[in-house]
């Protein structure tokens, strides 16, 4: 037996030294005419061996080649497709013998790879222009399989350029390595790039390579990391080389959001940190994360969230649910330009509503908490379905600082000018739960009703157009004398002292109601004694309106003291006018006003003036001044509301210059 051994050690001695004779004693340069002939066979391009080719001292072949090149398509924008500036390879022997290449090691270095489409969509990397008689098929057919075992690049530049699209990407690799056992075996790697300035690095393991040709079930397991952000994919794929099937557990990570400007390709601001977590799946074509867990610095969200684009435009179907969504965090303190038109309080910048068609889209979000700059609302249930460009709020229900929010909000962006419609109402609220108003109120439980619509390119538009109902009700009462303060405007104590001096001897105010209500028509805002306010000392109504085109205010406050309590009533105004703007307000005492005001006031205000000057000569006796103004008590009128005399004596001026137009083109 050992004699055995013996022999066949003698043997393979013998083969070895024959091997590395006929490695020194053969010039591999002789065959650069027949490899270059058969790559243009194959391939229909023209192969280039400037450096030598030689043997590296191995037991397996081992061949080096420097200074390569391939001629590219005929129509490419370069002549070269690839470059290489050295190429080892080395090739298992025995495995030739059944028709198996087993490539044991290929190393690219510096390579330079251009892959690039025209306008009519042919690649430069299909070679169709094979030249000869050569039978390629055949050829393949004598070969079983190819494998690669250990592959490495190192600084590589691949550029891609799509002349049908007219997109363009680099990818710059420093170094990838692969390694495998064999074809059946997982293949581990490791990649250290940059693909458009953006770094990526990471390391894994992936499928084995017969898994991938006969389109098995392959397992994936990644840790990369792409501009400072972390992505794990760990899972399989069912089928590998049509990427569907996926089954993946997804974790994302990154630090801060301004991180991944480079990703984004625009300025993020700095938020975070923010990890994403869930399960990716995919059916037909459309992708999802189910048990998806989001958190961006306060807010949390979770669920499940897909998107589906097999019709014109992708559609996105989520169902969460959150603790917090911290809204004044994620949007941020938005720092408005400088209107060139500074006494308008409604914008008339162009709203851009492009976003909208971008996708379809029904999304569910049930919250406990959301946080904005100026309230919280709680236990919150929005549905938002986006349809063609429509966008609609339905159901919105939420608790507001003790109050039932509840309605609904709507913008048809499908026609020339977009259309918003609201209809929310408010009930209960508390405001001492409100933060600007906390400990400065007692009680005072209110209402809120708004239930407009309005059609605009602009919020400036939209409110110049606006047709619907206005409604504040608020209940009994304490308001503190710092109340005006809390608010943050000065109008309301200006109109306090002039309504009555002597509040400024109370520290208090005790509040029996208050009402304020609008009707609204083609951004007409009128009231006709639809503002009331009952204290214990007096009662206030008022009358007129605001046109929101212009955004001018005319309207007649007047007081009336309460029998029996001691108030001074000939130190209280006969009437407040407030006029001015919406941005601008300004009230004003003690106007002497006559019956009838010019038809020029009358068109300037739309009418408004007239039922600010009505209440002059109008009863304001009322037990309940509130319930008319909420029109749930009748008070003998004239023949005519004053509203309806205001339109009507509008109505009747323009009619007089429509027909003084027409007689100067008579």
């Amino acid at each position: 037996m050992i004699k055995l051994i013996k022999v066949a050690a003698a043997f393979i001695a013998l083969v070895l030294v024959a091997i590395v004779i006929f490695i020194n004693t053969v010039d591999i340069n002789n065959y650069k005419q027949q490899i270059v002939n058969l790559v243009e066979d194959a391939t229909g391009r023209q192969l280039q061996i400037a450096g030598d080719m030689r043997f590296a001292l191995s037991l397996v072949p081992t061949i080096i080649v420097d200074d390569l090149s391939l001629s590219n398509a005929s129509w490419a924008s370069k002549d070269d497709m690839v470059k290489l500036n050295t190429l080892e390879i080395k090739i298992a022997l025995l495995p030739l013998l059944s028709g198996d290449i087993q490539v044991e090691k290929l190393i690219l270095i510096e390579p330079e790879i251009l892959l690039e489409t025209n306008k009519k969509g042919q690649k430069n990397w299909v070679f169709s222009e094979v030249k000869g008689n050569a039978d390629t098929t055949k050829q393949q057919s004598s070969i079983n399989s190819i494998a690669f075992h250990y592959v490495q690049i190192k600084n590589a530049t691949i550029i891609y350029n799509n002349g049908h699209k007219g997109k363009h990407a680099k990818l710059d690799i420093k170094e990838i390595e692969t390694q495998a056992d064999s074809s059946k075996s997982p293949i581990s790697i490791s990649i250290n790039a940059v693909y458009n300035g953006i770094p990526i690095s990471g390391k894994g393991e992936i499928g084995s390579r017969n898994q991938f040709i006969q389109n098995q079930t392959y397992p994936i397991d990644l840790d990369l990391e792409v501009s400072q952000a972390k992505l794990i994919l760990k899972g399989e794929v069912d089928q590998p080389q049509t990427g569907k099937g996926l089954n993946l557990d997804l974790k994302f990570n990154v630090n801060d959001l301004a991180d991944l400007s480079s990703l984004a390709k625009q300025k993020l601001p700095k938020f975070g940190p923010i990890s994403l977590s869930g399960l990716l799946t995919d059916s037909n074509k459309s992708y999802s994360i189910k048990g998806m867990k989001l958190l961006a610095s306060n807010t949390e969200l979770a669920g499940n969230v897909a998107i589906d684009f097999s019709a014109k435009k992708p559609k996105i179907t989520a169902k969460l649910n959150s603790d917090l969504l911290d809204l004044a965090e994620l949007i941020g303190e938005k720092k408005t330009k400088p209107s060139s038109n500074t006494d308008r309080l409604f914008s008339a910048e162009p709203l851009d509503l492009t976003s909208l068609q971008l996708a379809n889209a029904n999304v569910d979000v049930t919250a406990k908490k959301i946080k904005t700059s100026s309230m919280l609302l709680q236990n919150t249930h929005i549905t938002a379905t986006l349809n063609n460009g429509n966008l609609s709020l339905n159901p919105l229900n939420s608790l507001v600082a003790g109050g039932k929010l509840s309605g609904k909000i709507g913008i048809n962006n499908s026609g020339k000018i977009p259309a918003l419609s609201v209809q929310v109402k408010l009930v209960g609220l508390k405001p001492n739960s409100l933060d600007k108003l906390h400990g400065k109120v007692s009680g005072a439980q209110s209402d809120i009703l708004l239930d407009a619509e309005g059609k605009g390119k602009s919020i400036s538009q939209i409110m110049g157009s606006l047709n619907g109902r206005f409604t504040v009700k608020v209940g009994k009462g304490v308001l503190s004398d710092n109340i005006t303060t809390a608010l943050g405007t000065g109008i309301i104590t200006k109109m306090v002292e002039i309504l009555n001096p002597e509040s400024k001897k109370r520290e208090d105010t005790q509040l029996e109601c208050a009402v304020v209500n609008f009707a609204m028509k083609d951004g007409l805002a009128i009231t006709d004694r639809g503002i009331a306010l009952s204290t214990n000392q007096l009662n206030i109504i008022g009358s007129g309106g605001v046109n929101l085109k212009t955004e001018q205010i005319n309207i007649g406050i007047k007081p009336e003291a309460k029998k029996g309590l001691g108030l001074n009533a000939s130190k209280l105004a006969s009437l407040v006018r407030v006029t001015g703007s919406l941005s601008d307000p300004q009230p004003t005492a003690n106007l002497t006003l006559k019956n009838g005001l010019s038809v020029t006031t009358a068109v300037a205000t739309g009418g408004l003036s007239l039922l600010a000057e009505s209440l002059v000569n109008r009863a304001t006796a009322d037990l309940d001044p509130c319930a008319t103004a909420l029109g749930q008590q009748s008070t003998k009128l004239p023949e005519k509301s004053v509203s309806t005399k205001a339109v009507d004596a509008v109505k009747g001026v323009g009619g007089t210059v429509t027909d003084t137009f027409k007689g100067l083109f008579n």
